[in-house]
């Protein structure tokens, strides 16, 4: 019994430090990977840019800083999810503060921006800015209970994985708020996230006198992908605050940099978060391209079983067909269609994927305008990430959250009451003339 207890101790270690560092075949090598049904592979900037460029605007997963291709079994705890609604008064409560025009807004704004690519569109006067600034206004003055602001950004590190690789540096931050939980759950995370970087075009990577990444500049409007998954991620941000809304789990809202880099910036965060910081998370959330409406599917969102979790996408099923006025689809993602999600998959954490159930044909070119986004498809998926959080974040204490029609009459007739006083102290006035 001893010897094969020093067996299996052995073998633990040798799987974990197998890990550690990745093992690029050439100095100067990537891990990438490019279907989930298939292995990660070592291959240069070079292969990467022609591989790209000859399949279109393939998606990818860099996968270098992790250095591996297995997610890591000693985090993947078996949670179990509610198999059925538990707080639908208070969401259904919410769901006419949802506001479709304020969220058009949004979209209008952050792809009024020539681009977003995340190593050259960034800092003061460009999105990231602007979408730090949008943020701060929905928190206000809201603190942590230590006095500090919930929103914090995260940029990339000047990492070098391995001995000869080169760094892939992008200079826009991923952009975190966290709203504590209570204990004993506030060390769990509930995490609703979209990307809001952007691009035109298949990623070409180009090796310049520091080996980073570099890609042409083109115009690229991203409103569908992904302003509109930002939007939604803002909008319920914003109820919560305004209604004071407290959580038992911990809640985290992350727009994230570089997706359309390989998911770098939730790559890094998820990275971070397993290896370094060793958190639990319960959940993840990610939105991405959730506004394209076609005839074919008219009515409908998507959910993908590729890289997700699916007891967490049967919860999230379950939502849709209580609170979603739409009907709902799976849309198969076995190549060319990695997203955040995947990220936090890679490091053993519990992830779903929701969005539209055709891909938008305006992806990665200048013609993926607001004009293409169908804004009653985008609420339907705002509705599915406050009752997201809500249904799971388990609430501390119900809110009191007003009835807006109540709140309209009461308004109405309080304006009808001060014109009738007005009009009657008027008519007096005249009569003592």
């Amino acid at each position: 019994m001893a010897c094969n207890l020093f067996l299996l101790i052995n073998l633990i270690i040798i799987t974990v430090s197998s890990t550690e560092e990745p093992a690029p075949v050439e100095p100067g090598q990537r891990l990438i990977k490019l279907s989930v049904n298939e292995p990660a592979k070592w291959m240069s900037e070079q292969e990467l840019g022609q591989l790209l460029k000859e399949h279109g605007p393939l998606g990818f997963l860099d996968l270098t800083l992790k250095g591996d291709d297995s997610a890591p079994t000693q985090n993947k705890a078996l949670y179990t999810y509610p198999s059925g609604p538990l707080q639908s008064t208070v969401v259904r409560k919410l769901f006419p503060y949802l506001k479709k025009d304020r969220m058009e807004s949004f979209v209008r704004k952050m792809s009024s921006f020539p681009s977003r690519f995340s190593r050259h569109f960034t800092g003061p006067g460009y999105a990231d800015d602007w979408l730090i600034q949008e943020i701060a206004s929905v928190l206000g003055n809201r603190q942590t209970k230590e006095g500090h602001s919930p929103m914090r950004r995260v940029y990339s590190p000047d990492l070098h994985a391995g001995v000869g690789i080169p760094r892939r540096k992008y200079t826009a931050p991923t952009i975190i708020v966290t709203l504590d939980g209570e204990d004993p759950l506030k060390k769990e995370l509930i995490i609703l996230g979209a990307h809001y970087d952007s691009i035109n075009g298949p990623y070409h990577p180009i090796l310049d006198d520091e080996g980073a990444a570099v890609t042409e500049t083109k115009v690229a409007p991203g409103a569908d992908d992904n302003a509109t998954g930002c939007a939604v991620l803002l909008e319920v941000l914003r109820l919560l605050v305004q209604f004071g809304i407290k959580l038992k789990y911990t809640l985290e809202f992350h727009w994230y940099a570089a997706e359309e880099m390989g998911n770098l910036g939730s790559g890094q965060i998820a990275y971070d978060y397993f290896r370094e910081k060793k958190l639990e998370v319960y959940a993840m959330l990610n939105l991405d391209v959730i506004g394209y409406r076609s005839d074919k599917h008219a009515k409908t969102i998507a959910y993908s079983n590729d890289g997700t979790n699916q007891e967490l996408t049967t919860f999230l099923k379950m939502l849709s067909k209580e609170y979603v006025e739409y009907g709902m689809t799976e849309r198969p993602c076995k190549a060319g269609c990695f997203s955040d999600h995947d990220a936090w998959n890679q490091s053993g954490y519990p992830a779903a994927f929701f969005t539209e159930a055709e891909l938008t044909p305006f992806i990665h070119t200048e013609k993926d305008t607001i004009e293409t986004v169908n804004f009653e498809q985008v609420n339907e998926f705002a509705k599915l990430a406050v009752a997201f959080v809500i249904e799971l974040g388990e609430l501390s204490e119900i809110p009191s959250i007003p009835d807006p029609e109540a709140s309209l009459a009461s308004s109405l007739s309080k304006s009808a009451w001060l014109w009738t006083a007005m009009w009657l102290l008027g008519g007096a006035s005249a009569a003592g003339m």
